[in-house]
Parts: C-alpha cells; sequence; structure tokens
C-alpha cells in the first residue's frame, strides 16, 4: 500500500514548515543581534579584578587622593528624572576608569556622597577615539546609560557600554544601533 498525502495534509504541513522556519530565524537574528537575555556572548562583562578593591569605597564630595576627575555626573531614568546612580570618570597615572555609583547622602554642605558598586577600567582607545557619555541614543531615545568610544566627530561609534541599574553592572554591549553627539548639543 503506497503511502497518500492528500492535499489538505500537504498545505497544513507546509503552514507548520513555514512558521517553524519564521520562527527559528526569528531567534537566531534576536540572538545575533545581541538583546540581552538572549544571547550572553553578546555582553562580556568588564571588570577587572584589579579594581575589585575599590568596589564599596564611599566617598565625596572630592575624589580619592591620586584620582584625577575627568567628568560625569548623577543619571536620569528614561522620564528624565535624576536616580540615586551616578557616573565618574577618572583617571589614575596612565589608567582610566568609569566608576558607577550609588548617592548614598549629603556631606553637611548638601553635596552629594557616593559609594562605588562597579568599576570599569576602560581598554586602550585607537588614536582620534574619544570616550562620551550622557549624548548617545540608543533606538532612537536619549540615554544617560551608555558610554562609548566615538570618533572625535562622533560620527561612528566604536566600543560601548551599558550602565545596568537593575544589578549595579557596567556591562559591554554591541555598538550597533547606538549613535552619538556632542555634548554640548544635547544640552
Amino acid at each position: 500500500m503506497a503511502n497518500y498525502v492528500s492535499r489538505e495534509e500537504m498545505g497544513t504541513m507546509k503552514r507548520y514548515r513555514t512558521i517553524i522556519c519564521a520562527s527559528l530565524c526569528a531567534f537566531v537574528f534576536l540572538a545575533l543581534a545581541g538583546l540581552p537575555g538572549i544571547s550572553g556572548a553578546a555582553q562580556k562583562e568588564t571588570k577587572p579584578a584589579a579594581n575589585a578593591a575599590l568596589i564599596g569605597t564611599t566617598y565625596g564630595p572630592a575624589l580619592m587622593k591620586g584620582y584625577e576627575d575627568l567628568g560625569g555626573g548623577i543619571l536620569a531614568d528614561e522620564q528624565r528624572r535624576l536616580t540615586d546612580h551616578a557616573i565618574q570618570y577618572v583617571r589614575k597615572g596612565k589608567s582610566e576608569m568609569i566608576w558607577l555609583n550609588r548617592v548614598v547622602g549629603k556631606d553637611p554642605s548638601g553635596k552629594p556622597l557616593f559609594r562605588i558598586v562597579d568599576v570599569l577600567k576602560l581598554p586602550r582607545r585607537d588614536r582620534g577615539e574619544i570616550v562620551t557619555w550622557f549624548a548617545c541614543f540608543y533606538k532612537g531615545r536619549r540615554t544617560d546609560a551608555i558610554i562609548a568610544y566615538t570618533d572625535k566627530y562622533y560620527n561612528r561609534v566604536y566600543r560601548a557600554w551599558w550602565v545596568n541599574r537593575e544589578t549595579d553592572r557596567i556591562e559591554e554591549v554591541s555598538a550597533k544601533g547606538i549613535v552619538c553627539q556632542d555634548p554640548a548639543a544635547t544640552q
């Protein structure tokens, strides 16, 4: 007896195959796009052990001795409200770092005090690359939570990190989809 498949069964099998292929393609695309929670390889944790000693340190309003202030500020959320997180861009000798801080109080004059919750030792930049923050956009929306290496004209993003306020971590992310501009232009 020969195996017979009706036209109706054949149509159903083609629809299932199409749905399965589309679902598989969508999953692969999302995994390659590096969306959080889908591909662990898309985000690399960049927290060197050498800077772990700074975590838990409370300081403010001035930096600790030996560190040079290169900029920073308190982060805003998606509705542009200030949060209890701040970043600080510092240099010690030839080493540059980004500190992720929590605002833990105020000194007698009302200036904020900070506790370091994560440290990113910035990797060496190529000639012409600069560090920018507070002036980047992801999917068309401005976010304070991105730190990036760009060219001096802000035309290209080479590397990027995202401040994850839920986990108190700085995570390296894909530079795709991130656009930065001159911070003076975003005021």
